[in-house]
């Protein structure tokens, strides 16, 4: 037998947790956000490049050592755009 309460052992599911900040460009400060909003831009209003005959990224690789923020400004995108964070 263990000790651990049911209510303890499982986490929460989905449906009762509570949502999360959106992080927005305006908690972060990075010169890569000029870059980054191209993309928002793109995903935001996507046929307005479609008929200058842009197309969508596959991605963006933020490269930097531990700490830097790579994490905080890919969620900053992800909000700004109002798409998931994954």
């Amino acid at each position: 037998k263990t000790l651990i309460t049911r209510e303890n052992k499982w986490t929460p599911t989905r449906s009762r947790r509570l949502p999360r900040e959106k992080t927005t460009f305006a908690d972060v400060v990075s010169r890569s956000k000029v870059e980054l909003s191209e993309i928002v831009e793109y995903l935001n209003h996507p046929t307005k490049f479609q008929q200058a005959g842009a197309r969508l990224p596959r991605g963006a690789l933020l490269i930097g050592p531990s700490g830097t923020g790579k994490t905080l400004l890919a969620r900053a995108v992800a909000g700004e755009a109002n798409c998931n964070f994954l």
